[in-house]
C-alpha cells in the first residue's frame, strides 16, 4: 500500500531568508545525520534532498540539487524566487511568505524527490534511528503517515527530529498479571499492569500526562491495598505526589476502584522550542516508554469459589483523558476453590450420614485447614484445626482453597458407623479450556460401613453368639464320637 506522506510537521529548523553569493562558492557533500527519536517498532523512515545547503555563521546559501525538477513545480514557482550563477540556481523566498508556507509545500513533494537518500527501518528497542545524509534541505518520511522538514548544514550537522504521529498501545507484552492463578481466602494478590508503548505524542498531538483507571471487584471480593502501590517508568520508581513534577504519580480511591495519573510533560502544549524542531518538556525522552504499576489486595470470603467464577480485575490506560469506561482494557481473575464432602453409607449410597466430623490436611507442608475472622490459615497442630461436620444432607464444606492437593480425615464417625481410618485425597485444579467439569470445585463421596454390635439380651449379637456356641458344640460331640469308635 502506497505510504501517505506527512500530516504534521515534526520539526522544522528552515527560516529561508538569504541571499545568493555573488561568487560560486565550494559546496562539501558533508558528514552530515538525522537522529528520529520516538520511532516505532517496524516503522520505515526515508530522507529525501529537496536542497543543497551551505552556511558561512549564521548565513544559508539553498541551491537546488542537479536532476532537481522543482523549477516547474506550482507551488515552488509561488513560493520562491531563483538566481542563476554558473550551473547553480540559487533560491530565495518571496516576500511575505512564511516558514509554515514553505514547510507545508514540503510535505507533499515526496513523489517529486526521486530515490530517498537514506531508508531505515527500526527493528530495535532502542526509539531511534539515524539517517546518514549530505548537507541540504530534507523533508524525512514514514510509513506511520506523517513526516518532517530539517535543515543539515556544517553548522548543524546533526538534525533531530521526533516522531509525532505515534499512538501510546499496550503493545505486544503489555497487559495485567497476577503473582498466582489462585488463592485461598485471606491471601495477598499481586497485581501487574505493565503498558509498554507510552510514547510523547498521540497521532500528532502532545502528551502531558498518561491516567490509568483500575475498576476492582467489590471489596467483599477483593479488597485493595492503598499503601502497596509501587510505579515505575522506564525500571525508574516514581513517588506518590499531587505537584504534577517528574517522578511522581498521583493516586486517587474511590470506594474500591481508583484513578492513577502519571504527569509526562511540563506543559500541555508543545513548547516554542520544539515547534522549532528542538526538544520539548518531557519528563521521559526515551521515545518508547514503559509504564509499570505494581498494587495489592486481598482475597475475600465474599469470592465466588471455582474456575468459571468471575472475581474480575480491568485496568484502562489512557494519554491525557481518563479512559472511557467502556473501553475492554486489559482484564484477569482471580479464582478460589472448594472442597464438598458427601458422606454416605457404604452399602446403600441414597443414604446420607449427619455427624461426621472432618480436618483437612494440606498435603504440601502437612499443615491443618483454620478459617478464622474470614481468613483462611495453616496450623501444624491437628487442634488448633477447623473441624467441618456433616449436617442431614451428609454434607460439610471447606471453603477458600488455592489449588492443591488435600487430606480429609475423618476425626469423628456417624453414629452406627466405624471411623474411616485411611484419609480421603482430593486434588484442587483450576479448569483448562478442555476439562468438561470444573476441578477447583471438588465433591468427593465418602463411605462409611456399620459396625457389628456386641453382645447383648435379646439382640443380633446375642444370636450370633448362640450360632457360635451351637457350632462348638455340635463340633465337640462328632470329635467325642469318633474316639469312641475308634476304641472298639
Amino acid at each position: 500500500m502506497k505510504k501517505k506522506i506527512i500530516k504534521s510537521i515534526l520539526a522544522a529548523t528552515l527560516i529561508l531568508g538569504t541571499v545568493a553569493p555573488a561568487t560560486t562558492p565550494v559546496f562539501a557533500a558533508g558528514p552530515g545525520s538525522i537522529e528520529i527519536k520516538n520511532t516505532q517498532q517496524n516503522t520505515e523512515y526515508k530522507a529525501y534532498k529537496i536542497f543543497d545547503a551551505t552556511n558561512d555563521g549564521d548565513a544559508v546559501s539553498y541551491t537546488l540539487p542537479t536532476g532537481n525538477a522543482l523549477l516547474e513545480d506550482s507551488g515552488f514557482k509561488s513560493l520562491f524566487d531563483t538566481n542563476t550563477n554558473g550551473n547553480l540556481t540559487y533560491i530565495t523566498p518571496k516576500a511575505g511568505v512564511t516558514s509554515e508556507q514553505i514547510t507545508t509545500w514540503a510535505k507533499g513533494l515526496k513523489d517529486k524527490l526521486g530515490n530517498p537518500v537514506d531508508t531505515k527501518i527500526e527493528n530495535g528497542t532502542d526509539s531511534t534511528e539515524t539517517l546518514q545524509v549530505g548537507y541540504g534541505y530534507y523533508l524525512v518520511d514514514s510509513s506511520l503517515n506523517q513526516g518532517s522538514v530539517t535543515m543539515v548544514t556544517s553548522a548543524s550537522p546533526d538534525a533531530i527530529i521526533h516522531e509525532k504521529e505515534s499512538e501510546p498501545t499496550w503493545g505486544d507484552t503489555g497487559g495485567k498479571t497476577t503473582n498466582e492463578k489462585s488463592y485461598n481466602v485471606g491471601d495477598e494478590i499481586t497485581y501487574t499492569v505493565t503498558y509498554t508503548n507510552a510514547t510523547n505524542f498521540n497521532k500528532g498531538n502532545k502528551v502531558y500526562q498518561y491516567v490509568m483507571t483500575d475498576d476492582m471487584p467489590d471489596a467483599t471480593v477483593v479488597e485493595l491495598v492503598p499503601n502497596s502501590f509501587e510505579v515505575k517508568v522506564n525500571g525508574t520508581v516514581l513517588t506518590q505526589e499531587t505537584t504534577g513534577a517528574t517522578g511522581t504519580y498521583k493516586f486517587e480511591q474511590s470506594n474500591n476502584d481508583f484513578t492513577l495519573t502519571i504527569p509526562w510533560a511540563a506543559t500541555q502544549t508543545q513548547t516554542a522550542d520544539a515547534q522549532l524542531g528542538k526538544g520539548d518538556d518531557f519528563y521521559y525522552n526515551q521515545g518508547v516508554n514503559e509504564i509499570v504499576v505494581i498494587y495489592k489486595g486481598i482475597l475475600k470470603s465474599g469470592a465466588t469459589e471455582g474456575s468459571s467464577a468471575q472475581n474480575t480485575n480491568t485496568a484502562r490506560i489512557k494519554p491525557n483523558d481518563k479512559p472511557d469506561p467502556n473501553e475492554p482494557g486489559k482484564t484477569v481473575n482471580v479464582y478460589d476453590g472448594e472442597i464438598k464432602i458427601k458422606k454416605v453409607d457404604g452399602v446403600d449410597t441414597q443414604k446420607v450420614l449427619e455427624g461426621a466430623q472432618f480436618v483437612l490436611k494440606r498435603k504440601v507442608d502437612g499443615k491443618f485447614y483454620k478459617f478464622d475472622n474470614d481468613k483462611t490459615m495453616w496450623e501444624s497442630d491437628q487442634a488448633n484445626a477447623t473441624i467441618k461436620t456433616t449436617d442431614n444432607k451428609g454434607e460439610a464444606t471447606f471453603t477458600g482453597l488455592a489449588e492443591g492437593e488435600y487430606e480429609l480425615i475423618e476425626t469423628v464417625a456417624p453414629k452406627g458407623y466405624n471411623l474411616k481410618k485411611e484419609p480421603t485425597l482430593v486434588t484442587l485444579k483450576l479448569k483448562g479450556d478442555a476439562d468438561a467439569t470444573d476441578t477447583l470445585i471438588a465433591t468427593p463421596e465418602i463411605k462409611n460401613n456399620s459396625g457389628a454390635e456386641l453382645p447383648s439380651t435379646g439382640s443380633f449379637g446375642t444370636k450370633l453368639l448362640y450360632i457360635v456356641g451351637t457350632t462348638l458344640v455340635i463340633a465337640a460331640g462328632v470329635t467325642l464320637v469318633a474316639r469312641r469308635r475308634a476304641e472298639d
